[in-house]
């Protein structure tokens, strides 16, 4: 989940009508194959489609355009029907078309989600959109959204709907803060019960974006990871540049993530490139999420969260912890689980969610639990606020 090998370029920009820019991959594995949408073109967006007998490549371009005048497309296929939400070109819609093949598109809906009046969150702009349904049968489409003037650059909210053909209900907003100031291009996924988000935020402008991960304690209620699941990393994705960009995570099978990449990602003057990686978690590996007590001085109503991935010969633990104090110090122990296999323990690090780490305390790692001592109030927030812990533990073999 936080540990990516990369493939390299899956796709890149060949056809006239992508010009030098293609992005927003949708890819699944289908009865023929793996398959995928995506977007072409910058300023004339259209919908593009290829194919691969494996999710490393290669990639075969169907050619023309599927649809024109839209972008961020995202497919899903349910019993024999295809289902394509995407953003109409003027970003004030998101429109809901059925297929039979994936390739012909009637429109079903105009209008599935429109932007919210002046001054709410959605009230500018819509992009990235991403349709999911949940366990319970019950369909939420995530989707950003711009409220440029009233508060972050980008958010993520959600609508859900009891199928997903709609009706869709606004639920609102759900992802980007002070922490984010620019989240989107969300990626939702279960894995052994557990909720997980991926997306690109950007901090303390819209850009470079780096690809984060959330947890989600419901469909509804998501906790933004501080540091980022996958970095830029060299020249076309624009590393240490100001307006570099890996963006619009797509997770699939097999621990497969696309993503589009450009060093330019406000002006277009690079060429935009889908890439791909894959988790380096081995296959049945993961073992999924605990629960246990942490005492907090302090603190009320605290909730807990944590689970563990083997990753690279070592185990990693990490755990979210967060709640209401109003105290100005305050004590958390972590019972540290032993993994199967696993007795030493190594590299603990406490992060508070604006992304300071704690320079004024000290970590215990001996024994079977893992301390935290705050001596001062917490950076960045005002007692009685509300306080996040988050961070990782190795054990090394």
């Amino acid at each position: 989940m936080e540990s990516w090998d990369r493939i390299g370029i899956a796709l890149a920009p060949s056809l006239a009508w992508e010009g030098n820019y293609i992005a927003e991959p949708s890819v699944f594995e289908d009865t023929s194959g793996w398959r995928m949408w995506y977007r072409g073109g910058w300023t004339t967006p259209g919908v593009g489609h290829a194919t691969a007998d494996s999710p490393e490549g290669p990639w075969t371009k169907t050619g023309d355009p599927l649809l024109t005048g839209y972008f961020c497309p995202q497919v899903r296929k349910i019993d024999s029907t295809y289902h394509l939400f995407a953003v109409q070109s003027n970003w004030q819609s998101i429109d809901h078309y059925t297929s039979s093949d994936g390739l012909a598109w009637t429109l079903a809906q105009s209008g599935a989600v429109t932007t919210g009046t002046s001054g709410q969150w959605d009230h500018s702009a819509l992009g990235n959109c991403y349709p999911w349904q949940d366990t319970d049968g019950n369909w939420y489409l995530y989707y950003e959204a711009g409220n440029w003037g009233t508060g972050p650059c980008w958010v993520i909210g959600v609508v859900t709907a009891p199928s997903v053909n709609g009706p869709w209900t606004k639920q609102g907003q759900v992802l980007g803060d002070a922490n984010f100031f620019n989240a989107g291009g969300p990626c939702v996924s279960r894995l052994n019960g557990d909720l997980f988000m991926w997306f690109h935020g950007a901090y303390p402008s819209g850009l470079p974006t780096d690809i984060c991960l959330a947890y989600g304690r419901t469909p509804l209620q998501w906790s933004a990871i501080s540091r980022p699941s996958l970095y830029r990393l060299g020249v076309d994705e624009g590393q240490g540049m100001a307006l570099g960009q890996v963006a619009d995570p797509e997770v699939t099978t097999g621990g497969y993530v696309f993503y589009d990449t450009c060093a330019d990602g406000q002006n277009n003057t690079s060429p935009g490139y889908i890439k791909a990686a894959k988790f380096s978690c081995p296959t049945g590996s993961y073992l999924g999420r605990f629960s246990y007590t942490a005492p907090v001085s302090g603190w009320s109503n605290p909730s807990r969260e944590t689970w563990y991935v083997l990753k690279d010969g070592m185990v990693l633990l990490n755990y979210f912890v967060g709640g209401l104090s109003n105290a100005s110090t305050a004590t958390l122990t972590l019972p540290i689980p032993v993994a199967p296999g696993y007795t030493a323990r190594s590299s603990c690090a406490m992060v508070i969610d604006n992304g300071v780490t704690g320079q004024d305390g000290g970590a215990n790692a001996s024994g079977t639990t893992l301390t935290f001592y705050r001596n001062s109030l917490w950076n960045g927030w005002s007692p009685g606020g509300q306080k996040v812990v988050q961070g990782q533990i190795t054990y090394p073999i």
